[in-house]
Formats: C-alpha cells, structure tokens, sequence
C-alpha cells in the first residue's frame, strides 16, 4: 500500500486506518499519515480488544491511546517513567473478558510495558514487553524495544534486536533488507555508526551499543517471526547464540 500512489491516494478518503498485530514501522507511518489518520487496534488473545480511545486531534502521535473507564486499565510504574499495564476487576465487569477467562483474579498483569504522553495526559504508547529487559553480567541493563526502532531507522535496517542477556555488554544484531545483504561489512558498519550514537546517548556508558559488537543476520539464518508478523525475541537470540558466544570468547 505504501508503495503505490493510487492506493495513498485512495485512502484520502477514510477518516481512519487502524492498525494492528505489531507496532507500526516509522517509516510507514511517515508514509501514510499525510493521506488519512492512524489509529491502533490493541488487545491480546486472553484479554480481546482493549477498549481504547484514539486520539481525538494532531496533539497527540497516532501511537498512543486513551482506555475507556470500564476497561479497569491501571498503569503501574516500575522504572524510568515504564509503566505495566495492569487490569483491575471492576463492580461491572461484563465488558473485561480477561476475567471470564481467568474468574478468580480480581487483577491481571499483562506484562506490557506503556509510556505515558509527556503534555497530553491520559494518552499512553505501548513501547515493550517486561521481559524485552535485557539484563547483563554487572547487573545494569537496557531496555531493547526502546532502543532497536533508532536502529531500524537506518534505509538498509529490515529489523534490529539487542541482545547479551548475562553478557558483560550488549549485543547488535541486524537483518539488512534483501538488496543490502551482499554489502561490505566494514562499510556496513561504518553507515550504522551514526545511529549506535544516538541509541548510545540515551544509555549509560556500561550499556553502550559498539559497532565491535555488531552481526548481521544471514540469508540462511533470518529472523524468526512470530504468527503476527513481528520478530520473535527469544528465538532469534537463541539461533545467533554461537555468534554472540564468539564475542566474548
């Protein structure tokens, strides 16, 4: 759709496009908010659509979301203004399906982590997961998710994880998009390097990205995706194990 014209050019004629199953890219988003609103559809297989409100004008980015008050949705902090989306058993529960399928629980911790609106209060932007922590050797870590979209803003990045769980200092790895597979490492590298520095500015100095640290995804070992389309964390970082172990070996 973002690549033909006529089909931009068709959706002029919509007041919203909703989205779902994985976050927007940026550059897809860049490429179809001139022509129509975006809106995300968000909601899990336990919990079924999640009640929420679009954003009512341009103040507030497509990606965040307002929850109606029968959704229960509490949100708790845990670190760096990251918040875990919680649902509380309301009085009248008969729109919180999470609690059919679970009857005795009067709460549900999705595991989902949230960021709220700087100015526009009440608006929140699903970012990761609680277990999208990548936690190292000295007991400091980075938050991936956060992160791997700077990464991902690079023209030739198809998709970017951080990985080095227990390891001394993070990982990079990438997957180019098929006509940047066969390019030369070092200048490969060397393009990336901008971008490890504005990943670099939002960590502490024991966190940072190195282009040392850097692999890129192979034809023969793609990423692994997930039903939905997204990246499967787990399972990609356990087929480049061999090459993050060599590493630090």
């Amino acid at each position: 759709m973002c690549r033909t014209p006529s089909s931009l050019n068709a959706l002029r004629r919509l007041k919203y496009v909703n989205y779902a199953g994985a976050p927007l890219s940026a550059k897809s988003a860049d490429l179809l908010t001139p022509y129509t609103r975006l809106a995300p559809s968000i909601g899990s297989t336990e919990g079924g659509g999640y009640f929420t409100k679009t954003a009512p004008n341009k103040d507030v980015p497509y990606d965040y979301v307002a929850f109606h008050d029968l959704a229960g949705a509490v949100f708790e902090h845990l670190y760096n203004g990251l918040h875990e989306l919680v649902f509380v058993r309301q009085a009248d529960h008969s729109i919180q399906q999470i609690f059919f399928v679970y009857p005795d629980r009067d709460r549900y911790e999705t595991k989902d982590l949230w960021m709220e609106h700087p100015t526009q209060k009440g608006y929140w932007k699903i970012v990761g997961r609680t277990d999208d922590y990548v936690y190292l050797s000295h007991g400091d870590g980075l938050h991936a998710s956060l992160l791997e979209p700077e990464i991902e803003a690079h023209p030739a990045v198809r998709a970017a994880l951080i990985g080095g769980y227990g390891r001394p200092a993070p990982v990079l790895i990438v997957q180019l998009y098929k006509e940047y597979e066969s390019s030369e490492r070092g200048e490969m590298v060397d393009s990336l390097r901008p971008y490890i520095d504005k990943v670099n500015l939002r960590c502490h100095d024991c966190v940072k990205l190195s282009p040392g640290r850097v692999i890129f995804a192979t034809k023969e070992k793609p990423f692994v995706q997930t039903v939905k389309g997204s990246v499967a964390r787990g399972s990609t970082l356990a087929v480049y194990e061999d090459e993050i172990e060599g590493l630090f070996s």
